[in-house]
């Protein structure tokens, strides 16, 4: 009779452990999703910076970009404390804020085709803006200047693109 209660102990315990391990699990899958999510907004911002290097770029979106990609990376420090080089990350990208390095605001756009990819560039930089893409709300005439001035700067590397593509 004692061994069917030992048995019926051990089997609730391991019911209860098997249940605290799949939550636990659960609870991973949730941090990795959220920081997978918070990584996608970094890439895509970087990735649209560095396509639009090669054209003049509004230093005040930069700046709300940049600050964008802080919020994101302490996000992912709030998620998960120990994830590999946040601390890393949050320093660089406070570094480039607090010295406001402007890029290079020359025109170095060499063919037609990387002209092209500019203009389609500040297009999804305006189109991540309008949607509602930053991490923080933003005012709507905040987004909304910022798309003036990213349409502006589009207009002004597709008509007044360098020399060397008039001559070509």
């Amino acid at each position: 009779m004692n061994l069917i209660f030992v048995l019926g102990g051990l089997l609730i315990a391991a019911l209860m452990l098997a249940s605290i391990v799949h939550r636990y699990q659960v609870h991973m899958a949730q941090k990795r999703m959220k920081i997978q999510r918070l990584l996608r907004g970094v890439d895509l911002v970087e990735d649209l910076l560095d396509r639009l290097s090669g054209c003049p770029f509004p230093a005040e979106t930069r700046q709300l970009l940049q600050k964008d990609m802080l919020s994101r990376y302490q996000a992912i420090r709030g998620v998960d404390r120990r994830y590999e080089g946040i601390d890393r990350l949050i320093g660089e990208i406070g570094q480039t804020l607090a010295s406001a390095d402007v890029a290079s605001q020359s025109h170095n756009i060499h063919d037609k085709p990387h002209l092209q990819k500019v203009v389609d560039a500040f297009g999804e930089m305006i189109g991540f803006l309008q949607e509602g893409g930053l991490l923080n709300r933003t005012p709507s005439d905040v987004i909304r200047q910022h798309v003036e001035k990213l349409g502006m700067q589009r207009a002004e590397c597709g008509v007044h693109p360098p020399l060397s593509l008039h001559q070509g």
